[in-house]
């Protein structure tokens, strides 16, 4: 078994493990039988627990061994470029000399630039090697350890080649930069194609009772959500006119272009989906709210308030008074297009309670009524009346996103012969699921503010 393999285990074993334990909990404990069923399943549970446990020692072992081997590798082969100060018959990784602005491998601000560079030229190398006359990079790859490992699964049979970790981390932080998806729902890693989560539809009741007065029983319920794995693709093209010169800067492309077209499907799904085949079948929030129009949180603004320009602090404060569960109000966001911010929010800055800016970690961003502001271009940009103009509540308890390791990259060197360019297609596998937006009688964890005439 290869270490992927293992790792795809272990996640696998524990995600077993929390799905079995989730369902002992539900079940009844009143009678003999009950308990030993609920007891046979938490049995279950802890064996695969044992076998999670056994497959890290096993992880670790192999890591270790690897990591052992490259370190001796790096001491000896010859690598981009030699370094001077290195001795006698070593040889490092020098920082490849590049002088133009790097846009993705520096989305992390921890990451140095020397750090960026080299992710890069490994990225960019990487890339070449799937061309037909780069065997220079795949030698390359083969003496620095870069895998060319390719992602098969039941739906998704010989795709493409996995990317190597600094390219597919950076192509990660910039989905989550460039989209606002990320920015708002809860993210939930996916070991296998389908996620199962359990979803709490009601509490236990506590009652009051005289002394020595029995106490009514009430049991929690539960159903469940599903988050099935769905294929999303882009492509792009590059010139066939590739030197060693151009490695860092295809590398800073394709991550740049591809990370841009995956972020900006998925703020369309989030946002807009209808439930087509253009959108893997995903209904998104707005189109929700629009289509569910007697949900209880479709908050109608004050009559007359159909523009931007009319929406005041009360059809604002209907927001904030609408969200349920009150949790809910832990950590809450509006979200609305840029002109919607710049009449409303920006218009009520000079009143109590205005649009200011707040600063957390370093990262300065505004905010009204001590909310941040969230903006997208995907919701409307002038009032309609029955129509959504703006989001308000905590997206991590409405929305999820599915998320399937494996980011692939595939190049094509015939699709553009004419025009003597390269293809390059990227996949990755998702999904989104908005399963708490409330109901007829009960607002969620989400309100949306609605034009009205």
């Amino acid at each position: 078994m290869t270490l992927i393999e293992m790792q795809a285990a272990r996640a696998a074993a524990v995600a077993e493990a929390r799905s079995i334990v989730d369902e002992a909990e539900t079940m009844k404990r009143d009678t003999d039988e009950e308990r030993a069923a609920a007891d046979a399943k938490m049995a279950e549970a802890d064996a695969k627990l044992a076998e999670a446990k056994d497959l890290k020692g096993q992880i670790e072992r192999r890591q270790t061994i690897e990591n052992a081997e490259a370190d001796l590798a790096t001491s000896t082969r010859a690598l981009p470029h030699d370094d001077p100060a290195a001795s006698p018959g070593e040889h490092r990784i020098e920082t490849p000399v590049y002088r133009g602005a790097l846009r993705s491998f520096r989305s992390d601000p921890s990451i140095s630039r020397a750090d960026a560079l080299l992710n890069a030229y490994t990225s960019g190398q990487f890339l070449l090697s799937m061309l037909r006359d780069q065997d220079g990079a795949r030698a390359w790859c083969r003496e620095h350890g870069v895998e060319r490992r390719t992602l098969v699964t039941d739906v998704n049979t010989g795709a493409g080649f996995l990317i190597p970790a600094p390219m597919e981390t950076a192509i990660i932080n910039l989905r989550a930069t460039y989209g606002v998806a990320r920015k708002l729902a809860k993210i939930r890693p996916m070991s296998a194609d389908t996620l199962s989560i359990n979803r709490n539809t009601s509490d236990v009741t506590a009652y009051a009772i005289n002394e020595a007065g029995s106490i009514t029983e009430s049991e929690p319920a539960y159903d469940r959500v599903t988050l099935i794995a769905k294929k999303w693709g882009a492509m792009t093209r590059s010139s066939n006119e590739l030197s060693a010169d151009a490695v860092i800067s295809l590398a800073d492309e394709i991550a740049s272009s591809h990370a841009r077209a995956h972020a900006k499907k998925e703020d369309e799904c989030f946002f807009d989906g209808t439930g087509a085949g253009t959108y893997h079948g995903i209904y998104g929030i707005e189109a929700w709210f629009n289509a569910n129009t007697s949900a209880k949180g479709y908050i109608d603004a004050a009559s007359a308030h159909d523009t931007f320009a009319e929406v005041d602090a009360d059809d604002l404060g209907g927001c904030i008074g609408g969200v349920r569960p009150r949790e809910a109000m832990l950590n809450p966001k509006w979200v609305c297009s840029p002109e919607f911010k710049a009449v409303v929010f920006d218009a009520l800055g000079g009143a109590a309670g205005g649009a200011t800016m707040a600063e957390v970690a370093g990262r300065r961003f505004p905010t009204y009524a001590g909310y941040e502001i969230v903006e997208t271009i995907l919701l409307p940009s002038s009032g309609t009346n029955n129509q959504v103009m703006c989001l308000f509540g905590d997206f991590t308890l409405s929305s999820s996103i599915g998320d399937r390791q494996g980011i692939t990259i595939k190049a094509d060197e015939s699709v553009y012969f004419a025009t003597d360019e390269i293809a390059w297609r990227s996949t990755a596998r998702s999904d989104i699921n908005h399963h708490d937006l409330g109901d007829t009688t009960t607002a969620g964890p989400v309100v949306a503010l609605i034009a009205n005439t």
